[in-house]
C-alpha cells in the first residue's frame, strides 16, 4: 500500500507535534505524560484522508486496516459535528478524541475562557491525535484537559479539587465514532459526578467564607480586581486599573474570565479573600453575594461598554458603591433597581502607558484616521441567501453609494426597479430596510467623507467597514480593531483622527488619541461631547469639529499644514489628561470612596 507523506518528513512532523504536546501537558498531567511515552505507535501508518488533511491508518485484528476515528474525511466531518452543536460558549465535553478534529475545530471556535475535556481511556488513539495536532498551547493555557483513567468520576472530581476556577462542563459533543451506549455511559458519569463536584466547590467556598468574615482590615494595601465579562475591553481595562494600583503602592489580584481557570465564583472568591477590598468591573457582586460579608470594601465600575443584564445589579444596593461611566449607564443601572443613592457618574480615564507611543517627532505615515463602527455588509452577514437576492443587495450597495440623499425605503425600492427584482418577504423586506438605514447608509457617508478627503490629496485611512465603493490610491479600508492597545500605533502614526460614528468607547478612545500625539476631531452634528462628558469638556473643548464635508475638508487642510497649532492643541489636551483624567485618578475616586 503506498501512503501520502508529510512535509518535510512524517516522523519529524508527529514527533515534533508530540513532544510540544506532552511538555505542555506536564503541568496538569504528569502521569499522563509517563505513560503516553511508553505507548507503542509505530504500526499506525500516516497517510492523509480522502480530504487531504493528514490522519492515520490502523492495522485491525483480521489483518485489515481502519482510519483513525474511523473517518476517512476527518477534517469535512469535524465541522459537520461542531457546526451541529451550534452557538455555544461553555465547557464542553468530547466523550472520545478520535482524530483529533472535532477538538481541534471546538477550539477554533469556543471562546478562549472555553475548555475542552476529552475522555478517552484509549491511550493509543491520544498519542496518534497529539501526534497529529500541535495542542500545546490550549494544553498549556488549561484550555484542553484529557481524563484517561478507568475511574472517569474520581478524576473529575479530583480534576475540580485541584482546579477549582473552572466552570463544570455543560455541553458534550455527540460523535459518530462513539456508539449510542458508549456516549449515554459518558453523560451518565458527567451528570453524576456534577453533584459530587458541586459539593466541592461549596466546601471550598465556606473555607474562604469563613476566612474572609475572620479577617480585620485597618487600611487598604490589596486590591481584587473582578469582572465577570470575558471582552477583550474588559481584559484591557482590568490590566490598566491593576498598572495604576501598583502606581499607587498598591498590590492587586485580577480575576477576569479570559482563562478556563478563571471563571468559577471559586476563582473571583479566591481573588476577593487575598485582599483588603475589591473593584468590579461592569457588574455586581452576582454569585458572590452569598459569600461576602457586609463589612467588606467594595466597588463597581462600570465601564460605558457595559453590557448589564437582569440578575448582574445583585447586592449593588446594600453591599458597595457603583461607579456608573455615562449618564446613560447610571440610568440604566438605576432601572434595575440599584438604589440611585448609591450611584456616582465617574467618567473613563486615560490609560497613561497611552502616552508612551506619542511620536510627533518622527513624520507620521497617516494625514486622517477615520474610525467607525463595524459594518460587514457581505450577502451572508445581511442574511442574504438567495442568487437573486445576492444580486438585488449588490444594486442596493451600488444605488445608496451613487445617491446617498435617498431614504432607506427609496434605496431598496429604485434598486428592485434597477435589477427588476420585487421583494414579496415581507420580514426580509424589513430586515433589509434597517440594514440599510443603521449599516448601509452610515457606512456610505463614512466612506464618502474618506474619498472627498483623500481626493484633497490627503492620505486617508479608514476602519470598521469591510466595503469600498470608491477607489482611490489616497484610501485604505482596513477592518476593525477590538484590542484597545492595538489603536495605540495607529493614533501615534496618524495626524488626525476623526470619529463619524458613535460607539460606547469613543471617550475613551478620544482621550488616548490625543495621548498618542493625534488631533482628534468630531462632527458636531452628532457628538456634543462636552455636554454628554462634563467631566471631561475641558479636554473635549479642545477637539476640532465640523457640520459639513465641505467644513471638514477644510478643517483637516488647516490641521495638517498648521503643525505648531496642532501641537499646542494636543500638548494643552495632554496636559489636563495627566493631570485630572488619567485611570489612576478615576481609583484614586474609588478608593477614597470605599475607604470611608
Amino acid at each position: 500500500m503506498t501512503t501520502a507523506t508529510l512535509e518535510p518528513s512524517p516522523s519529524t512532523h508527529l514527533e515534533a507535534a508530540l513532544d510540544r504536546n506532552l511538555r505542555a501537558l506536564t503541568s496538569r498531567h504528569p502521569n499522563l505524560v509517563d505513560q503516553i511515552r511508553n505507548i507503542e505507535t509505530s504500526m499506525a501508518v500516516a497517510t492523509v484522508g480522502r480530504d487531504g488533511v493528514p490522519t492515520f491508518l490502523l492495522p485491525t485484528e483480521d489483518g485489515r486496516t481502519c482510519w483513525l476515528g474511523r473517518c476517512s474525511t476527518p477534517g469535512v466531518r469535524a465541522e459537520a459535528l461542531v457546526d451541529g452543536l451550534g452557538s455555544f460558549g461553555d465547557n464542553t465535553v468530547v466523550p472520545a478524541v478520535g482524530n483529533g478534529y472535532e477538538v481541534k475545530e471546538l477550539l477554533r471556535r469556543l471562546p478562549r475562557h472555553a475548555a475542552v475535556f476529552v475522555v478517552d481511556t484509549n491511550l493509543p488513539d491520544v498519542a496518534l491525535a497529539l501526534m497529529l495536532h500541535d495542542f500545546s498551547t490550549d494544553l498549556a493555557n488549561g484550555r484542553l484537559i484529557f481524563l484517561t483513567s478507568p475511574d472517569m468520576s474520581a478524576e473529575l472530581v479530583d480534576w475540580f479539587e485541584r482546579f477549582p476556577g473552572y466552570e463544570y462542563p455543560q455541553r458534550m459533543l455527540k460523535m459518530s465514532a462513539v456508539d449510542h451506549g458508549a456516549f449515554d455511559t459518558v453523560r451518565g458519569i458527567i451528570e453524576q459526578s456534577a453533584a459530587k463536584v458541586a459539593a466541592t466547590h461549596h466546601r471550598l467556598l465556606q473555607s474562604l467564607e469563613q476566612k474572609l468574615a475572620d479577617r480585620s482590615v485597618q487600611k487598604i494595601t490589596r486590591l481584587a480586581i473582578i469582572s465577570l465579562d470575558p471582552r477583550d475591553s474588559v481584559v484591557d481595562a482590568t490590566d490598566a486599573i491593576s498598572r495604576c494600583a501598583t502606581s499607587l503602592n498598591l498590590q492587586s489580584e485580577t480575576c477576569v474570565p479570559n482563562t478556563p481557570g478563571e471563571c468559577h465564583t471559586m476563582a473571583r472568591m479566591s481573588a476577593v479573600t487575598n485582599t483588603d477590598a475589591t473593584l468590579i468591573i461592569n457588574a455586581g457582586w452576582g454569585s458572590l453575594l452569598p459569600w461576602i460579608p457586609e463589612s467588606h470594601a467594595a466597588a463597581s465600575w462600570l465601564l460605558p461598554d457595559a453590557c448589564l443584564l437582569s440578575g448582574q445589579t445583585d447586592g449593588f444596593s446594600v453591599r458597595h458603591r457603583i461607579f456608573a461611566a455615562t449618564t446613560e449607564v447610571r440610568d440604566r443601572v438605576v432601572s434595575l433597581d440599584a438604589n440611585p443613592d448609591h450611584v456616582t457618574v465617574l467618567e473613563p480615564g486615560c490609560d497613561e502607558a497611552a502616552f508612551d507611543h506619542d511620536t510627533r517627532a518622527n513624520a507620521r505615515a497617516m494625514d486622517v484616521v477615520i474610525v467607525g463602527d463595524p459594518a460587514d455588509l457581505s450577502p451572508d452577514a445581511c442574511g442574504i441567501t438567495y442568487s437573486s437576492h445576492a444580486q438585488l443587495w449588490d444594486t442596493i450597495r451600488d444605488v445608496a453609494a451613487r445617491h446617498r440623499e435617498l431614504s432607506a425605503d427609496a434605496v431598496l425600492q429604485r434598486a428592485e426597479s434597477m435589477c427588476d427584482i420585487r421583494l414579496n418577504d415581507e420580514p426580509l423586506r424589513h430586515r433589509l430596510t434597517n440594514i440599510i438605514r443603521d449599516r448601509l447608509i452610515p457606512t456610505v457617508s463614512r466612506i464618502s467623507a474618506a474619498q472627498t478627503l483623500a481626493n484633497a490629496g490627503h492620505r486617508v485611512h479608514v476602519f470598521g467597514v469591510s466595503w469600498n465603493p470608491y477607489k482611490s490610491q489616497n484610501l485604505t479600508i482596513h477592518e476593525a480593531r477590538t484590542d484597545a492597545h492595538s489603536w495605540w500605533p495607529v493614533f501615534s502614526d496618524t495626524t488626525v483622527v476623526i470619529w463619524t460614528s458613535r460607539h460606547p468607547t469613543i471617550a475613551q478612545s478620544c482621550l488616548e488619541a490625543f495621548a498618542c500625539g493625534a488631533m482628534v476631531a468630531l462632527p458636531t452634528s452628532t457628538f456634543d461631547m462636552e455636554e454628554k462628558h462634563p467631566q471631561l469638556s475641558e479636554v473635549f473643548r479642545l477637539s476640532a469639529t465640523f457640520s459639513s464635508p465641505i467644513e471638514l475638508v477644510g478643517m483637516t487642510a488647516r490641521l495638517i499644514s498648521n503643525r505648531i497649532d496642532r501641537n499646542r492643541i494636543v500638548q494643552s489636551a495632554q496636559s489636563a489628561i495627566r493631570a485630572r483624567h488619567l485611570i489612576r485618578h478615576r481609583l484614586e475616586t474609588i478608593l477614597e470612596a470605599i475607604n470611608g
